[in-house]
Order: C-alpha cells, then structure tokens, then sequence
C-alpha cells in the first residue's frame, strides 16, 4: 500500500477517521439512552379510559293472601250531613283505609304481583362525569286501559369530584328523605318501604340539583405503619333544591328545600339528621279573603340511629311531619264565608333489626313500626267530609327469612301484619246541630294479616 504523498490526501483521510470516531461515540451514548427513555416511557402514566355505557335493572314481586282483615269503611251517603261510616261499603263515599299496601285488599284475596320493575341505562362520558335514565314499572302505574306502563324515575347527570369529595347532580333525583341512606341500612325494600315512604310522607326523588359529600373523615394513626389506619369519625352530608312534584311536571311556584348529614362513628354506629321544607300554599276561594294565597307549607324532620356489625344491623327511625293550616273550614256563618284553619301533624316510629344466618345464603329480618296520620285529633275537630282525614293509628309489624340461591336472587317469605285503632274513640260527645250537624262513629276495625312470598332479582 503506497503511503499518500500529498497534503489533500492526508487531510481527506484525518476527516474520515475524525467522522468514524464522532458516529461511534454518538451511537455509544444513544445505546445508553435508549433503555432510560423506555423507563421512562413505561413510568408514564396511561389514560386507558374509553367512553361506555350499560344497561342494569331490578324486579321484585310477591305471590301473598289476604287471610286476615276486611275491605275499608266509607261514607253510607256522600250526600248527607250525617256521617255515618258502614263496614264494607266502597261504593259511594270517601274511602278511609290507609296507604298501608294490603289495606284496599278484600279478606281471602290472593294474587301474584309486579310492586317494582326498574330498567335503567348509565353513561359515562369521563372518569367522573356520568348519566342515568330509569324507567320505572309495576302493578300501580297503568294506562287508562288498565295496562301496566312505565314513567321516568330518574334522568340526571352526576359530576363527581367537582370539588373534591363533592358531587354534583343535576335534573330529577333521588331525595335525601329516604333513599340516599336509611332504605339502603333497611335494605328490605323489595319487603316493605322505609316508613316515611310507607305512610307517604314526603318523595322519592325530584327534579332539581342536588349535592353530596363528604364534610370530614378522621382516622386512626397507629404506632406501627404497616397497620391500616381505622375510621374513626365520618362525616357527610346530602343536599337539594327541588320543584317538589316528584316525577310530575311543576304547576306552582313554591319549591322544596332538602338536607341530611349523617355520622358513622367507629364504623360501626349510625346517625342521621334530617329536615325538609315545602313552602307551598294554598288560594283562597270565597268570602273576604278571596283570592289570597294561605301558607300550607310541610315541615318534615327525621332521625336515625343504628349499629352495624359483621353478623347484624339494628335500626330505630322517627319520622315527623307538620303541615301548616292544613284544614280551612268554614264556622260560625251562614254563608260559610268566614275561614278558620288548623295545622295538622304526622308522626311515625320504626324498629327494626337484620341479621345473618348463614353467609351468602340465608338471612332474616324483623320490622315494627308505630305510626299516627294525626297527632293530635285536630281532624276530627274540622271534618266535614275531608277525603284526606284519617281514621286510625296504626301498627305494623313484618318477621321473614332472606334465602339467597344465587348470587343477585332472593326469595323472601313473611308475615305481613297491620293494625287500626280507630282514634275516634277518643273523641266524646262531639256533636254538631243545625245544617251541619254530625255523627262520629267508633268502629273496630280487623288486623291487615298477610303472609307471602316476595322473589327479587337483579341483572
């Protein structure tokens, strides 16, 4: 090989090498490079989320007989001015039987039911931004041909964490009277409402915007870091503004103010506080006050308190509601054009207890419930043919077993019982003359006895 003779050759030969060296040390550091920028690339956090929906829902039904009870009372003449109320008779009159489930049930009536049939669809557009529609079925929402047909429970959108722990929602909803909490610790709907629901004492859901949260959640800190800290107190709370006509479209301009805050204690003692307010009102026809509006606004306040534990949960729940000047009645004129009012009261009291026999398999429960449609009488002292007056106090009572052959099925038999006092009796002497004059009758009324079986699934 002849050694290069000139400067240019040499100097072409010193770049060549001088470039070889650069691209082998360029390469080198690359091949260093390399695994570090795949760690970080794996140490990078992916967004896997895809926007999705599903379709859930629940039934629940019962085959039940009537053994024991009878058909409400109503008035013998809806035209008279005497009240006289006949056993047995609905065919004209003012029925006065409840809003207990069995009550309009004939003695040894039996039927397979549909109480609830739930279809709904959730959608969730983010992590934390979702939606859901509900149509709900059953025995008592039919056409007017008698069909069952369906209705929208529930149609909102659910912001979570937009503060954090917050939640908001926004269209018809679920109110904090009993669905947000004490029906889910009952958690035998699909065998009887909580009370406030059972004796129709304010809604299920509303059209509104609500919101939920937690408001403090204090733990444990033990010596030892490798024991999980225990909860020591929680704190959350249940908000919401609502139209106040549940799932019907609104015809007035009050609205409905809902709140609840709820304690769990050691994780395993329960309380709940709870107060709604209704300032609706009502127009005056007639006499001088014609066309004034009257403050009938409802004040609902309740209270929980349960423990919890691995093999059982006990419950006591009361439940008070109070309508301001709930009965106007005309007195003292002729013409019935002067007005009094009077406010009216409802109380109710429940316990009850559930527990576990065999895990996943078979459970039992066990509920009574004490509960006056009128605290104080203040009815009787109005009445005048009121459809919304109440005759009895009554007791409820339901004792059941909870078997479960598979996972999201339970067939449930029990023994459904309700009893009447008639209040009346309590009223002594209380006559009327003149056009007006009336009669009050106290009439014993038979327990409500029922026994059934209740078969829930969900999917």
């Amino acid at each position: 090989m002849k050694t290069p003779n000139n400067k240019f050759t040499i100097f072409k030969l010193q770049v060549a090498k001088k470039t070889k060296r650069q691209v082998a040390f360029w390469l080198l550091i690359a091949n260093c490079m390399l695994p570090t920028a795949n760690f970080f690339a794996q140490d990078k956090p992916k967004d896997d989320f895809k926007p999705s929906g599903k379709v859930w829902g629940y039934t629940f039904g019962d085959f039940y007989y009537k053994m024991g009870g009878e058909r409400a009372f109503a008035e013998k003449d809806a035209t008279a001015d005497s009240m006289y109320v006949m056993k047995g008779d609905t065919t004209v009159g003012v029925k006065r039987w409840g809003d207990a489930e069995f009550a309009q049930k004939e003695k040894n009536h039996y039927a397979f039911t549909f109480r609830r049939i739930y279809l709904g669809y959730d959608y969730q557009f983010t992590k934390n931004i979702s939606s859901r529609i509900l149509l709900e079925s059953s025995d008592g929402v039919l056409t007017s041909g008698g069909d069952r047909t369906v209705f929208i429970k529930a149609l909102y959108l659910e912001w979570k964490d937009i503060c954090k722990k917050q939640t908001l929602k926004l269209g018809q909803i679920s109110t904090p009277t009993w669905s947000t909490f004490t029906e889910s610790k009952w958690s035998y709907r699909s065998v009887e409402k909580t009370i406030g629901d059972m004796r129709k004492i304010g809604r299920s859901n509303d059209l509104g915007i609500g919101m939920s949260g937690s408001i403090a959640d204090i733990k444990s800190t033990p010596a030892d870091t490798a024991v999980k800290p225990k909860s020591l107190l929680n704190v959350s709370y249940n908000a919401m503004w609502g139209n106040g006509m549940g799932s019907k479209p609104e015809n007035n301009y009050a609205k409905v103010v809902y709140g609840e805050v709820i304690f769990k204690i050691m994780n395993s003692i329960l309380l709940e506080g709870y107060a709604e307010y209704d300032h609706s009102s009502a127009l005056i026809k007639g006499g001088p006050q014609d066309g004034d509006r009257i403050n009938t606004g409802k004040t609902i306040v309740k209270g929980f308190i349960g423990y919890e534990h691995e093999k059982f949960t006990i419950g006591m729940e009361t439940v008070t509601q109070v309508q301001k000047n709930a009965k106007v009645a005309p007195i003292d004129s002729a013409t019935g054009t002067k007005k009094d009012t009077t406010d009216l009261g409802q109380m109710g009291l429940s316990f009850w207890a559930r527990g576990t026999i065999t895990k996943d398999k078979l459970y039992a429960f066990a509920r009574l419930d004490l509960f006056s449609p009128d605290t104080d009488r203040r009815g009787w002292e109005y009445y005048k043919k009121d459809s919304d007056v109440k005759r009895y106090n009554e007791t409820f009572l339901v004792i059941g077993l909870d078997w479960r052959p598979a996972k999201n099925v339970q067939v449930m038999p029990s023994v459904w019982l309700n009893s009447y006092k008639d209040m009346s009796s309590n009223v002594k002497d209380y006559k009327a003359t003149g056009a007006n004059a009336y009669k009050i009758e106290n009439i014993k009324r038979d327990a409500d006895v029922v026994p059934r079986v209740t078969l829930f699934y969900k999917f």
